[in-house]
Protein backbone atom coordinates (compact mmCIF):
# COMPACT_ATOMS: atom_id res chain seq x y z
CA UNK A 1 0.00 0.00 0.00
CA UNK A 2 1.08 3.11 -1.37
CA UNK A 3 2.95 5.80 2.09
CA UNK A 4 3.12 9.49 2.03
CA UNK A 5 7.48 9.73 1.76
CA UNK A 6 9.17 12.55 3.58
CA UNK A 7 13.39 13.62 2.68
CA UNK A 8 15.20 16.08 4.68
CA UNK A 9 18.58 16.45 5.54
CA UNK A 10 19.48 15.71 9.29
CA UNK A 11 19.56 19.03 11.29
CA UNK A 12 22.91 18.49 12.95
CA UNK A 13 26.55 17.75 12.27
CA UNK A 14 25.92 14.47 10.12
CA UNK A 15 24.31 16.37 7.35
CA UNK A 16 22.57 13.02 6.33
CA UNK A 17 20.34 12.32 4.29
CA UNK A 18 16.90 10.86 5.86
CA UNK A 19 13.54 9.78 5.12
CA UNK A 20 10.35 9.35 7.05
CA UNK A 21 6.70 7.71 5.90
CA UNK A 22 2.92 7.80 7.13
CA UNK A 23 -0.35 6.31 5.81
CA UNK A 24 -1.89 8.21 7.07
CA UNK A 25 -0.46 11.75 7.14
CA UNK A 26 -0.56 12.14 10.56
CA UNK A 27 1.49 9.03 12.26
CA UNK A 28 5.20 9.23 11.02
CA UNK A 29 7.86 6.70 11.08
CA UNK A 30 11.28 7.01 12.98
CA UNK A 31 13.99 8.47 10.36
CA UNK A 32 15.55 6.17 8.26
CA UNK A 33 19.44 7.05 6.47
CA UNK A 34 19.36 6.85 2.78
CA UNK A 35 23.34 6.36 3.01
CA UNK A 36 23.85 10.15 1.61
CA UNK A 37 24.93 13.36 2.50
CA UNK A 38 23.96 16.76 1.85
CA UNK A 39 25.84 19.90 3.27
CA UNK A 40 24.59 22.51 1.04
CA UNK A 41 21.53 22.65 3.28
CA UNK A 42 20.29 25.20 0.90
CA UNK A 43 20.19 22.88 -1.72
CA UNK A 44 16.19 21.41 -2.39
CA UNK A 45 15.68 18.08 -2.52
CA UNK A 46 12.88 16.17 -5.02
CA UNK A 47 11.42 12.74 -5.03
CA UNK A 48 9.18 11.15 -7.32
CA UNK A 49 7.58 7.81 -7.91
CA UNK A 50 8.96 5.84 -11.45
CA UNK A 51 8.55 2.82 -12.68
CA UNK A 52 7.44 1.30 -9.05
CA UNK A 53 10.84 3.17 -7.76
CA UNK A 54 11.07 6.18 -5.59
CA UNK A 55 14.02 7.96 -6.56
CA UNK A 56 15.46 11.13 -4.88
CA UNK A 57 17.71 13.72 -6.89
CA UNK A 58 20.18 16.00 -4.92
CA UNK A 59 23.47 17.86 -4.92
CA UNK A 60 26.74 16.11 -3.94
CA UNK A 61 28.11 16.50 -1.02
CA UNK A 62 31.43 18.98 -2.51
CA UNK A 63 31.80 22.11 -4.49
CA UNK A 64 30.90 20.77 -7.65
CA UNK A 65 27.29 21.06 -7.40
CA UNK A 66 26.75 17.66 -9.24
CA UNK A 67 23.33 16.31 -9.33
CA UNK A 68 23.19 12.67 -8.27
CA UNK A 69 20.43 10.36 -8.02
CA UNK A 70 19.34 7.46 -5.52
CA UNK A 71 16.38 5.17 -6.20
CA UNK A 72 14.54 2.48 -3.78
CA UNK A 73 11.92 -0.27 -4.51
CA UNK A 74 10.71 -0.14 -0.78
CA UNK A 75 11.32 3.70 -0.32
CA UNK A 76 14.04 2.06 2.76
CA UNK A 77 16.45 0.74 0.98
CA UNK A 78 18.60 2.74 -1.42
CA UNK A 79 21.04 2.30 -4.51
CA UNK A 80 24.65 3.89 -4.22
CA UNK A 81 24.25 7.25 -6.05
CA UNK A 82 24.73 8.19 -10.05
CA UNK A 83 25.77 10.72 -11.16
CA UNK A 84 23.68 12.50 -13.93
CA UNK A 85 26.49 14.90 -15.41
CA UNK A 86 24.99 18.51 -14.65
CA UNK A 87 25.36 20.44 -12.03
CA UNK A 88 23.14 22.55 -10.45
CA UNK A 89 22.32 25.77 -8.21
CA UNK A 90 20.01 25.19 -5.28
CA UNK A 91 18.83 21.97 -6.14
CA UNK A 92 16.57 20.31 -8.57
CA UNK A 93 12.88 19.05 -9.55
CA UNK A 94 11.66 15.69 -10.32
CA UNK A 95 8.25 14.89 -12.75
CA UNK A 96 7.26 11.79 -14.66
CA UNK A 97 6.05 12.91 -18.35
CA UNK A 98 5.42 10.77 -20.98
CA UNK A 99 6.89 7.66 -19.61
CA UNK A 100 10.21 9.55 -19.03
CA UNK A 101 11.94 10.46 -15.65
CA UNK A 102 12.29 14.58 -16.42
CA UNK A 103 14.79 16.76 -14.37
CA UNK A 104 14.80 20.30 -13.94
CA UNK A 105 17.62 22.68 -12.65
CA UNK A 106 19.64 25.88 -12.13
CA UNK A 107 23.06 25.83 -13.75
CA UNK A 108 25.17 26.37 -11.42
CA UNK A 109 27.11 29.43 -12.95
CA UNK A 110 26.14 32.87 -13.91
CA UNK A 111 23.63 32.82 -16.43
CA UNK A 112 20.99 31.35 -13.86
CA UNK A 113 20.09 29.09 -16.73
CA UNK A 114 16.86 26.16 -16.08
CA UNK A 115 17.97 23.64 -18.20
CA UNK A 116 15.98 19.95 -18.47
CA UNK A 117 17.17 16.60 -18.93
CA UNK A 118 15.11 12.68 -18.81
CA UNK A 119 15.54 9.55 -18.30
CA UNK A 120 13.82 6.46 -19.55
CA UNK A 121 15.29 4.17 -17.00
CA UNK A 122 16.67 6.71 -13.83
CA UNK A 123 20.27 5.61 -14.64
CA UNK A 124 20.96 6.89 -17.70
CA UNK A 125 20.05 10.44 -18.65
CA UNK A 126 20.20 13.00 -21.70
CA UNK A 127 22.51 16.07 -22.56
CA UNK A 128 20.62 19.39 -21.17
CA UNK A 129 18.34 21.25 -23.32
CA UNK A 130 17.40 25.02 -22.41
CA UNK A 131 14.12 26.09 -21.26
CA UNK A 132 14.61 29.23 -22.10
CA UNK A 133 14.18 30.75 -18.53
CA UNK A 134 16.49 31.89 -15.44
CA UNK A 135 15.50 32.13 -12.57
CA UNK A 136 17.53 32.72 -8.86
CA UNK A 137 16.28 29.19 -7.55
CA UNK A 138 15.42 25.47 -9.11
CA UNK A 139 12.21 25.56 -10.28
CA UNK A 140 9.06 23.20 -9.72
CA UNK A 141 7.55 20.52 -12.19
CA UNK A 142 3.84 19.07 -12.59
CA UNK A 143 1.80 17.13 -15.57
CA UNK A 144 -1.16 18.58 -16.16
CA UNK A 145 -3.51 18.14 -18.64
CA UNK A 146 -0.96 16.25 -21.00
CA UNK A 147 1.59 18.61 -20.80
CA UNK A 148 4.88 19.45 -18.35
CA UNK A 149 4.74 22.55 -16.12
CA UNK A 150 7.27 24.03 -14.65
CA UNK A 151 6.76 27.13 -11.94
CA UNK A 152 10.26 28.99 -10.98
CA UNK A 153 10.80 32.93 -9.71
CA UNK A 154 11.82 35.57 -12.17
CA UNK A 155 15.67 36.17 -12.24
CA UNK A 156 14.89 40.34 -11.07
CA UNK A 157 14.22 42.06 -8.37
CA UNK A 158 10.35 41.72 -8.80
CA UNK A 159 9.84 37.83 -7.45
CA UNK A 160 7.33 37.75 -9.75
CA UNK A 161 5.97 33.81 -10.13
CA UNK A 162 6.33 32.44 -13.89
CA UNK A 163 5.12 29.22 -15.58
CA UNK A 164 5.99 27.77 -18.45
CA UNK A 165 4.78 24.59 -20.28
CA UNK A 166 5.84 21.85 -22.78
CA UNK A 167 3.64 19.08 -24.73
CA UNK A 168 6.89 17.23 -25.33
CA UNK A 169 9.65 18.25 -22.43
CA UNK A 170 12.29 20.12 -25.18
CA UNK A 171 9.86 23.04 -26.79
CA UNK A 172 8.42 25.52 -24.17
CA UNK A 173 5.81 28.31 -24.52
CA UNK A 174 7.20 31.71 -23.00
CA UNK A 175 6.90 32.63 -19.54
CA UNK A 176 3.39 33.38 -18.28
CA UNK A 177 3.05 35.61 -14.77
CA UNK A 178 0.63 33.99 -12.28
CA UNK A 179 -0.09 37.43 -10.81
CA UNK A 180 1.77 36.73 -7.69
CA UNK A 181 5.66 37.16 -6.20
CA UNK A 182 7.73 35.44 -3.34
CA UNK A 183 10.88 37.03 -2.16
CA UNK A 184 13.70 37.93 -4.90
CA UNK A 185 17.34 36.42 -4.47
CA UNK A 186 18.94 36.61 -1.47
CA UNK A 187 21.34 33.80 -0.54
CA UNK A 188 19.04 30.95 -0.21
CA UNK A 189 16.42 31.97 -2.86
CA UNK A 190 12.55 31.38 -2.50
CA UNK A 191 10.78 28.94 -4.67
CA UNK A 192 7.51 27.92 -5.75
CA UNK A 193 6.01 24.33 -5.22
CA UNK A 194 3.53 22.56 -7.74
CA UNK A 195 0.92 19.92 -7.56
CA UNK A 196 -2.26 18.51 -9.08
CA UNK A 197 -5.09 17.85 -7.36
CA UNK A 198 -8.99 17.43 -8.12
CA UNK A 199 -8.24 18.35 -11.72
CA UNK A 200 -6.24 21.72 -11.25
CA UNK A 201 -2.99 22.52 -10.63
CA UNK A 202 -1.69 23.99 -7.23
CA UNK A 203 1.06 26.18 -6.77
CA UNK A 204 2.42 26.96 -3.01
CA UNK A 205 4.87 29.59 -2.58
CA UNK A 206 5.96 31.80 0.90
CA UNK A 207 4.53 35.66 0.93
CA UNK A 208 6.72 38.35 -0.44
CA UNK A 209 6.59 40.18 2.64
CA UNK A 210 7.85 39.52 6.42
CA UNK A 211 5.42 37.18 7.15
CA UNK A 212 6.94 33.96 5.77
CA UNK A 213 3.38 33.05 5.39
CA UNK A 214 2.31 30.51 2.81
CA UNK A 215 0.27 31.24 0.14
CA UNK A 216 -1.94 28.73 -2.41
CA UNK A 217 -3.39 29.49 -5.83
CA UNK A 218 -4.71 27.15 -8.45
CA UNK A 219 -5.51 27.41 -12.35
CA UNK A 220 -8.10 24.74 -13.84
CA UNK A 221 -6.07 25.78 -17.18
CA UNK A 222 -2.68 26.49 -16.86
CA UNK A 223 -2.57 30.06 -17.18
CA UNK A 224 -5.50 31.78 -15.73
CA UNK A 225 -5.09 31.35 -11.76
CA UNK A 226 -6.97 31.91 -8.57
CA UNK A 227 -5.80 34.97 -6.15
CA UNK A 228 -3.64 33.53 -3.04
CA UNK A 229 -5.46 31.93 -0.44
CA UNK A 230 -4.08 31.66 3.26
CA UNK A 231 -2.95 28.39 4.44
CA UNK A 232 -2.79 29.47 7.85
CA UNK A 233 0.91 28.67 8.40
CA UNK A 234 4.42 30.28 7.94
CA UNK A 235 7.43 28.57 6.97
CA UNK A 236 11.43 29.89 6.59
CA UNK A 237 12.16 26.99 3.45
CA UNK A 238 10.18 26.53 0.36
CA UNK A 239 7.32 24.49 0.91
CA UNK A 240 6.79 20.73 -0.78
CA UNK A 241 3.51 19.24 -2.17
CA UNK A 242 2.15 15.72 -2.96
CA UNK A 243 -1.31 14.17 -3.05
CA UNK A 244 -2.27 11.39 -0.47
CA UNK A 245 -5.26 9.56 -0.06
CA UNK A 246 -7.64 12.16 -1.59
CA UNK A 247 -6.31 15.17 0.29
CA UNK A 248 -3.47 17.34 -0.93
CA UNK A 249 -0.08 17.44 1.47
CA UNK A 250 2.17 20.07 2.08
CA UNK A 251 5.28 19.97 4.72
CA UNK A 252 7.33 22.73 4.92
CA UNK A 253 9.63 24.07 8.17
CA UNK A 254 8.74 26.04 11.01
CA UNK A 255 9.03 29.41 11.08
CA UNK A 256 11.08 28.55 14.25
CA UNK A 257 14.52 28.30 15.45
CA UNK A 258 13.69 24.67 15.80
CA UNK A 259 13.93 24.00 12.40
CA UNK A 260 11.03 21.38 12.87
CA UNK A 261 9.17 19.63 10.10
CA UNK A 262 5.56 20.13 9.80
CA UNK A 263 3.01 18.49 7.65
CA UNK A 264 -0.59 20.03 7.07
CA UNK A 265 -3.43 18.55 4.43
CA UNK A 266 -6.44 19.84 2.81
CA UNK A 267 -9.67 18.19 1.04
CA UNK A 268 -9.73 20.80 -1.13
CA UNK A 269 -6.82 22.53 -1.47
CA UNK A 270 -8.71 25.79 0.81
CA UNK A 271 -9.51 24.84 3.50
CA UNK A 272 -6.65 23.52 5.51
CA UNK A 273 -5.69 20.94 8.97
CA UNK A 274 -3.50 22.25 11.82
CA UNK A 275 -0.08 21.92 11.25
CA UNK A 276 1.18 18.27 12.55
CA UNK A 277 4.70 18.12 13.75
CA UNK A 278 6.39 14.39 12.15
CA UNK A 279 8.85 14.47 14.71
CA UNK A 280 12.25 15.68 12.81
CA UNK A 281 14.23 18.35 12.14
CA UNK A 282 16.13 19.98 8.59
CA UNK A 283 18.26 22.35 7.28
CA UNK A 284 16.57 22.49 4.40
CA UNK A 285 13.56 22.26 2.86
CA UNK A 286 11.39 18.90 2.90
CA UNK A 287 10.70 16.60 -0.31
CA UNK A 288 7.35 14.53 0.07
CA UNK A 289 5.97 11.76 -2.44
CA UNK A 290 3.38 9.36 -2.23
CA UNK A 291 4.74 5.65 -2.96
Amino acid sequence: MAQLRLAFVAYNSSYNLLTVSSSDGLHWSNNTPVGQINLWGWSALTLASYQNRLYMAFAANNSTYELLVISSADGVHWTNNTPVSQAAGFGAALAVFQNRLYMAFRAANATAELLMISSADGVNWTGNTPVGQTSPGAPALAVFQNRLYMAFTANNETGALLVISSEDGVHWTGNMPVGQTTPPGGIYPWEPALAVFQNRLYMAFVANNSTNEVLMISSGDGVHWTGSTQVGQASKAIPALAVFQNRLYMAFMADNSTNEVLVTSSADGIHWANNTPIGQTSWSAPALAAF
